[in-house]
C-alpha cells in the first residue's frame, strides 16, 4: 500500500510539472478522476482535456445578415479549422462501478486501493498524451498551421470590411431613395403606398398612443386606433403591460384634390378577448359605417366625394320622385343629369349622373337609383 501511495505521489508531481511545461508552449490541460461514489458502491470516471490556446482573430459580423455570403462562409470555415487544431484531445469514460461497501471490515481500504490504481492507470495515460502534444516537433508543426490559417483570415478581413461598407452605402442609398419615393407618394396623395412609420409621422391622430389599423386605397383613407396600456400578470405572477384598444379611432386621409382631412370615430367596433380587453383592430369600412351612418355591407355599392357618399339603393315605393335637372347638395357639390329625379336623400336617372365639385375631381355614377349619405361634421373642402 505504501509503495502505491509513493507511486501516486510521484505521478501527481510529474503531472503537475508536465502541465506547467505544456502551458509554456501554449497548451492548456486538465486531469481529474470524478468520484460519484455512494456508501455501498465505488463509482469512478476519468476525465481530461488538452487544448492548444489560440488567440483567435475577431472579424466583423455580416451586416447584411444571414450566413450565405461567400466571404463569411470562407472565414467561418477557417475558424472551424482553427478550432479543430486547438482541440487536441479529450477523454471521458463512463463510470466504472465497484460493489464495495465502505462499512465492511476491509471496504474502506479496498476502495482506497482501487482509487489509487485507477488514478495510476489513467494518470499515466494522460501524462503520455500531454508529453506527446507538448513535444517540440508537434508544437512547431501546430504553430505553422495556425499561422497559415490566420494569414488567410487577415487577408480576408479587408474584403469583409469592404463588403460591409458597400452594404451600408447601399442601405443608406436605399433609405434616401425610399424617403424621396414616399415623399412623392405623399405629395401626390398616394399615401397608401407608404410604410407604416411614414404614415404615423405624417398623420397626427389626437391620441397619446395610437396604432395604424388599416389603410384603404379605394377610400383614400387610413384608420388609426387609440391605445392604452393595460397591466396584467403573466404565468409567473410577474406584472406586464400590453396595449389594448379603447373603442376610439381616427379616420384620416388625403383627397384627390390634395386636401388632408381627419375625423374622430367614437364608437369603433373592436372585439374583446376573454379578459375584456379590446383588440387593436378596425377597418376603414367600419369607421366609415359609423361616421356616415350606413351599413358596412352597403359600402361596396358606394362612391365617395369628400364628405358625401352616393350609395346605389332601391328607393322605397312610397317615395315619389320629382324632376330636377341639377341638385346642389352642399355648397360646391352639384349633382347633374338630364333626367335627374329626386326626393330628399333619394335620386335617380336613367342616364349617367355627374357629381361635380369646384376642387374635387368629378365622378360619374352609372344610371340607376341612389341614396345620399353625408358625414355630419363638414370637411373644409
Amino acid at each position: 500500500m505504501m509503495k502505491l501511495e509513493t507511486k501516486i505521489k510521484k505521478l501527481q508531481e510529474r503531472i503537475t510539472k508536465e502541465k506547467a511545461k505544456a502551458k509554456e508552449v501554449g497548451i492548456s490541460s486538465s486531469f481529474t478522476i470524478e468520484d460519484h461514489s455512494t456508501k455501498k458502491e465505488l463509482r469512478l470516471s476519468p476525465v481530461w482535456g488538452i487544448d492548444y490556446v489560440i488567440d483567435y482573430i475577431n472579424y466583423p459580423k455580416n451586416l447584411e445578415g444571414g450566413s450565405i455570403h461567400p466571404l463569411w462562409i470562407e472565414m467561418q470555415e477557417i475558424q472551424f479549422q482553427l478550432q479543430k487544431l486547438s482541440h487536441l484531445d479529450s477523454f471521458r469514460e463512463p463510470e466504472t462501478n465497484y460493489s464495495i461497501n465502505e462499512y465492511t471490515k476491509h471496504g474502506a481500504a479496498e476502495r482506497e486501493q482501487i482509487k489509487m490504481e485507477f488514478y495510476s492507470n489513467y494518470g499515466t495515460s494522460f501524462l503520455d498524451k500531454l508529453r506527446k502534444f507538448s513535444g517540440k516537433s508537434f508544437i512547431n508543426n501546430l504553430k505553422k498551421q495556425v499561422v497559415e490559417l490566420q494569414a488567410k483570415q487577415k487577408k480576408l478581413l479587408p474584403e469583409l470590411r469592404k463588403a460591409n461598407s458597400e452594404f451600408i452605402s447601399k442601405r443608406k442609398q436605399a433609405k434616401e431613395e425610399k424617403k424621396l419615393r414616399e415623399a412623392e407618394f405623399l405629395k401626390n396623395g398616394e399615401f397608401w403606398e407608404c410604410e407604416t412609420e411614414t404614415l404615423k409621422s405624417y398623420f397626427h391622430p389626437p391620441f397619446d398612443k395610437n396604432y395604424l389599423a388599416d389603410v384603404s386605397e379605394k377610400w383614400r383613407a387610413a384608420l388609426f386606433v387609440e391605445c392604452e396600456s393595460m397591466p396584467y400578470k403573466d404565468y409567473h405572477k410577474n406584472w406586464r403591460h400590453k396595449l389594448v384598444g379603447t373603442g376610439r379611432g381616427y379616420l384620416c386621409g388625403i383627397d384627390d384634390n390634395g386636401d388632408e382631412w381627419g375625423h374622430e370615430v367614437y364608437r369603433l367596433y373592436q372585439p374583446y378577448d376573454e379578459h375584456g380587453n379590446a383588440a387593436l383592430s378596425g377597418t376603414v369600412e367600419e369607421a366609415m359605417s359609423e361616421l356616415f351612418g350606413i351599413s358596412k355591407n352597403k359600402l361596396s355599392q358606394c362612391y365617395r366625394q369628400g364628405d358625401l357618399l352616393f350609395c346605389s339603393e332601391i328607393i322605397p315605393e312610397e317615395t315619389k320622385l320629382y324632376d330636377e335637372k341639377s341638385w346642389e347638395v352642399r355648397e360646391s357639390h352639384e349633382i347633374i343629369s338630364p333626367n335627374l329625379r329626386r326626393n330628399g336623400h333619394y335620386f335617380s336617372s336613367d342616364v349617367p349622373i355627374r357629381v361635380q365639385h369646384t376642387s374635387h375631381a368629378a365622378i360619374e355614377l352609372p344610371a340607376g337609383a341612389y341614396r345620399l349619405y353625408a358625414h355630419q361634421v363638414l370637411d373644409a373642402d
